[in-house]
Parts: structure tokens; sequence; C-alpha cells
């Protein structure tokens, strides 16, 4: 683990027309290994370490970032592609050669009052929790599958055996992928009680419960593949 304190620069010294751009890395909030390098959240910022080179790079809108806040990340080892959810609903994948591909279609909802709370990618497919139902996305072919409305909001989701779970206000429930995802009486609920997140891994997904319900109490969980 790299640690990266805040460098004061003074920049007077470049001529105008090259000037360069000095983020201030400090708070990190999330960090993602993709095998060969680690990224970074600090604060609303995207930065990218090299163990082998301890080479640093900071993206931004110079390397084709379609946003500037970036609020959530997540990493797809079979694509070996990075999903990146601005503040303002917008997406984009990056790819090993450092190549953004945008889907704005979660952007152009949220002018009309969509905010994301949480992100989870797993496999080839990732989901997007927002207030109003859950976005999934197609990692492999790089754009949005759908959005399915659920009317409340939804604090997590993901993807986990062929399935897509959620947790609501009002329980856990969970559609199979092959089934009509936009009819909302396909989602059947599971458990009574409420997940603040999804972690699907070694064939189990694990979910933590916050608070104790009539049907789970808080704690670790997890579900085991059929």
């Amino acid at each position: 683990i790299v640690m990266l304190g805040m460098l004061s620069v003074t920049a007077w010294a470049e001529p105008v027309g090259s000037w360069k751009v000095y983020f201030a890395y400090r708070d990190a909030c999330a960090s993602i290994s993709t095998g060969d390098a680690v990224f970074a959240i600090y604060g609303t910022n995207l930065l990218r370490y090299e163990p082998a080179t301890s080479e640093v790079h900071d993206f931004s809108k110079l390397d084709g970032m379609h946003g500037k806040e970036v609020a959530f990340a997540g990493y797809s080892g079979t694509q070996r592609i990075m999903v990146l959810v601005y503040s303002n609903g917008d997406i984009d994948f990056l790819d090993t050669g450092d190549t953004f591909t945008n889907a704005p279609q979660l952007r152009r909802a949220s002018d009309a009052g969509l905010s994301v709370n949480s992100l989870s990618v797993s496999g080839d497919w990732a989901t997007i929790a927002t207030n109003t139902g859950v976005a999934l996305l197609d990692v492999k072919k790089r754009e949005l599958r759908g959005f399915y409305e659920f009317g409340e909001k939804v604090l997590s989701a993901t993807v986990f055996d062929g399935r897509i779970f959620a947790s609501t206000a009002s329980g856990i429930v969970s559609v199979g992928m092959d089934e009509n995802l936009s009819d909302r009486k396909m989602w059947k609920t599971l458990k009574q009680g409420t997940a603040s997140s999804f972690l699907p891994f070694a064939g189990r997904l694990y979910l933590t419960v916050p608070s104790s319900g009539a049907e789970l109490s808080s704690g670790l969980w997890y579900l085991e593949r059929q």
C-alpha cells in the first residue's frame, strides 16, 4: 500500500499554455487491486499505482474521463475492465489500454432526480442501486443493459449464480436473469430485512445486515451457490 500525502506545488514558473494539473490525494476511501495494479479513489479523484514500476498515474478528463467526481468503482476480473460511477450518475468503463467508454443514460436520468447508492461488479455484470430501482450493466459490451423500477429506494444490489439480488427497506428480493426483469412481480422476497452490501466470493454471496429484524439478525450472512 502506498500512502500519498498532499503535495503543495507552485506552478507559476511554468510558461502559459504548459501548466500542469496537481490533484490533492488524501483521505483514500477505496482501493481495488487488478493483479498488476492498484486503483484508489482519493476524495473523488482516481489514481493508479503499478507496483512493478512504482509508476503512479492520475486520471482526469485529459485522459478521456467523462466525469469529474468518482463516487463508486469496481473491477471485472473476467473482462479486465474498471467500472466507474460518478456522483452525477455518469458511467465509464476503463480498459487495460486506458480507453474510457461512456454509458450516459443513467446520468440523464439523474438530472430528473435519480441518485446512486452503491455499485457491485460481479464477473461480466455490474449492478447499480439507486433511490428508485436497479441498473444492470453488461461489462463485456460496455453498456447499460436496463433499468428496473422498484418505486422505492434500493440500498444495494448484485449478480450471483445467474440471479440479481437487491435490498430495499421492505426486504431482500431476487430474480433470475432469464426472467422478465421489468416485471416487479417476478422479483421474489427472500427475507424480511435489509442488507447494506452484497459481496459474491468463492461460491457464496455474503451480505451485511446492519440491524436486526424479523428474520435476520445484524451481522454477516451468506448464501451458498445452488
